[in-house]
């Protein structure tokens, strides 16, 4: 299968991830058609997803039997030949095994009844889905986030802001392990407004906020704050508001 492919992969997978992205900033606008831009984003993001595994599986096993029929494979079939590949990191192989938790919901609007509610978690379990395929698609091509994928801050926030309410732990163990296995030499310290242990240069790798570290005027410990962030912040170690 010709290189171009996996490029074109990509192209597909990222266009419907700016499609989902925009759903995501919909709602945070408080749209009031909640159930169209939830039905878009699962739709979505299952696509992205399915190029995403398309893609690695192309990489690793081009020859592979489930591209025999001269068709490309379903979400699942190419998630379980690359979960047996042997070819995918710790965090990757954990980012496939949710991509196939996708199929259900995505199955219901495609070939049966769709459903006329879909619970929060579903949708920040996407978008946990969304910012996974980022990262460790950046890792793999060897480019940071930004560089692979130049959307609006506005718009990753408006993701993340779903995800805090809904499946945060499991969130934040995903991203985790992705930049860790992106920069295997780095330490990352805990971000003071999501809590992931995500932050790199001054910029939380999760939430997207910027941090800056500040020392207390009081007990000259130093601490991390979220940098524009319109609440008072206190130092952990004495409760002295950060100046």
């Amino acid at each position: 299968m010709p290189n171009n492919v996996i490029e074109q992969f990509w192209n597909n997978a990222r266009d419907s991830l700016k499609h989902a992205f925009n759903h995501y900033f919909e709602l945070e606008m408080g749209t009031e058609y909640k159930w169209h831009h939830h039905k878009w984003i699962i739709v979505s993001v299952h696509h992205a997803a399915s190029c995403v595994s398309l893609m690695w599986l192309t990489e690793s096993n081009p020859s592979h039997a489930v591209f025999a029929k001269n068709k490309f494979p379903h979400l699942e079939d190419s998630a379980k030949a690359l979960l047996r590949s042997g070819r995918l990191s710790a965090s990757e192989s954990l980012l496939i095994e949710m991509f196939t938790r996708l199929n259900e919901i995505r199955n219901k609007f495609m070939h049966r009844i769709a459903p006329e509610n879909i619970d929060d978690a579903s949708i920040a379990f996407a978008a946990t889905s969304v910012i996974g395929m980022l990262h460790a698609v950046a890792h793999r091509q060897g480019k940071g986030f930004h560089e692979l994928f130049d959307e609006f801050p506005e718009n990753r926030k408006a993701v993340t802001n779903v995800i805090r309410a809904n499946r945060l732990d499991e969130y934040g163990q995903l991203i985790g392990k992705l930049v860790q296995d992106q920069y295997p030499d780095r330490f990352f310290d805990q971000c003071p407004n999501c809590g992931v242990g995500a932050v790199l240069n001054g910029h939380c790798e999760a939430c997207f906020e910027d941090i800056k570290e500040v020392a207390c005027r009081q007990c000259e410990e130093e601490f991390l704050t979220i940098s524009g962030f319109p609440f008072p912040q206190h130092c952990p170690q004495c409760g002295t508001e950060a100046s």
